[in-house]
């Protein structure tokens, strides 16, 4: 799948990071992997999904020549757990995750409304929700400290409640090949669109490729 994401970041050298990266979707009401989760089903029936999983944040700041005094801030992943209520108006959805290779020990709660709309050919998979970085996670990648880096200043962010968007798809185009986009829109309130590393307020990603079914 071809990606690309739009940093809401200054002073990096890529505003626009262009990528190929593969994705799996299986799910055998046990195991299942979505892209960039993956995860097992502890309990499901028509009306409830709860799972413990994992994802990909790819979030990165990897500051110019001319910041180097800055430091870098790596992606990471997220563990954690997440229920889903199914109702005939679409999903509601809670999700909890905790960083687990020690970049930063923040964690994220996100709740969701997911639907499914179906035309034609074509099946859209819209999502709005919130997402709340708590003070660990949004110190990692949106602070700034040590007396002021590169004297660009200090910044210490509280914990945040982020607004975001999503629209995935898919093209049915045989019985093995379909196509599938994506993107994604992050809203930055003020905790983080003030910090001295950022100057705007969204982050995007968009993305495109074929699936093929085995």
């Amino acid at each position: 799948m071809l990606d690309l994401n739009i940093s809401p970041y200054q002073f990096v050298e890529k505003k626009y990071n262009f990528g190929f990266k593969p994705v799996v979707f299986y799910d055998d009401d046990t195991f299942y992997s979505e892209g960039d989760e993956v995860g097992v089903y502890l309990y499901q029936d028509d009306q409830n999904e709860f799972r413990i999983n994992a994802y990909y944040d790819g979030l990165e700041f990897v500051p110019t020549d001319e910041y180097q005094n800055l430091n870098k801030r790596k992606w990471s992943i997220l563990a954690g757990a997440s229920y889903m209520r199914i109702t005939s108006y679409g999903g509601f959805k809670l999700q909890i995750a905790k960083d687990i290779l020690s970049r930063h020990n923040g964690m994220v709660l996100t709740t969701s409304y997911l639907a499914e709309i179906k035309s034609n050919l074509w099946t859209f998979y819209p999502e709005f929700g919130l997402k709340r970085n708590d003070q660990k996670y949004n110190e990692y990648y949106y602070g700034i400290y040590g007396g002021g880096e590169n004297n660009v200043g200090n910044y210490n962010p509280e914990s945040s409640v982020n607004p975001y968007m999503s629209l995935n798809g898919i093209y049915f185009v045989n019985n093995k090949w379909n196509i599938i986009f994506g993107f994604e829109f992050n809203y930055l309130t003020n905790q983080l669109f003030e910090s001295p590393i950022v100057n705007k307020r969204l982050e995007y990603d968009f993305s495109l490729g074929a699936l093929y079914s085995f």
